[in-house]
């Protein structure tokens, strides 16, 4: 069984329950990264650009806010908990690779509302590896995001205007790497998130550094990608992070479509990128299952 925080001698912040208080950070988590698929789009810069820079900005970010909040060297908390350390590392720049080449490849109703498939492949992780069980009534919710989820695929079969199927495979690589995360999380509770974030922004970085042709970065697209690496998405990351020390990793990721509405709706009012019937379905199909299985 995965460890947990010590209910008893832990605080409360804002007089929150663990449970409560892990919703709230995951849902805050999830509303900051819903900002990075429209915001990479508004960038207008390609794949391997926008991956070196918001690598670069969110090491940054991280190393700055470990050094101003503990005072310690961000290389004194990467050293911690080394194994895991590297390998989550190597998963959140993996996710957000993928992340970033399936923006570039399909539209970002198909790879939100792929993303809310999450707690299929969460519960089965936390299950094998954890001793993390679902309840029937989370499986039901997964079954019927699966369901979801083929529906969303099957609108991008063919069709030039709402994504391709190399797209959307990029998300589901994406999702994977971020679930198999969640679990690393959730079995090293006391692992830094920050240096985990900024590490795997430094990975990121040194994989793009030479695709990259930054001599097309623009203005507007550094001032954009500024804003997402420094602020958005890496502490939508940590939220999201630390939120699994309070809940278990399925219960984490049904949280997940909260990221699916707010970023399709940026998309929708921002960039006028209209949803797919296929994708309206299977994204309601998910949405109603998600709202079911939160109901324990």
């Amino acid at each position: 069984m995965a460890p947990t925080v010590d209910v008893a001698s832990s605080p409360r912040p804002f007089g929150l329950r663990p449970r409560e208080l892990g919703i709230a950070l995951a849902t805050a988590g999830f509303l900051l990264m819903s900002l990075e698929s429209p915001g990479l789009r508004l960038t207008e810069l390609g794949s391997w650009e926008n991956t070196f820079w918001l690598g670069l900005f969110s090491a940054l970010s991280m190393f700055s806010w470990i050094r101003v909040r503990t005072g310690k060297s961000p290389l004194a908390a990467a050293r911690d908990h080394r194994g895991p350390m590297l390998l989550s590392a190597a998963l959140q720049a993996a996710s957000t690779l993928s992340f970033i080449l399936a923006i570039h490849h399909t539209t970002i109703a198909n790879i939100q509302v792929l993303f809310a498939a999450t707690p299929a492949v969460g519960a089965l992780l936390a299950q094998f590896t954890l001793g993390e069980r679902a309840s029937a009534r989370t499986w039901l919710a997964i079954v019927a995001s699966i369901a979801g989820m083929l529906i969303v695929v099957s609108g991008s079969w063919g069709s030039a205007t709402h994504g391709s199927i190399a797209g959307d495979l990029f998300a589901l690589l994406a999702m994977g790497a971020y679930t198999a995360n969640l679990a690393i999380w959730r079995k090293v509770p006391d692992l830094n998130r920050e240096a985990v974030v900024g590490l795997g922004g430094v990975i990121m970085a040194a994989c793009a550094v030479l695709a990259a042709d930054l001599s097309t970065t623009t203005w507007r697209g550094l001032a954009i990608v500024v804003l997402l690496g420094m602020l958005s998405a890496p502490f939508g990351r940590v939220l999201v992070a630390i939120a699994t020390r309070h809940l278990p990793v399925a219960q984490v990721s049904l949280l997940t479509p909260v990221e699916t509405v707010a970023a399709t709706t940026w998309a929708w009012l921002f960039l006028d990128e209209v949803p797919s019937n296929a994708a309206l379905l299977g994204g309601a199909i998910v949405l109603a299952a998600v709202s079911f299985g939160l109901r324990e």
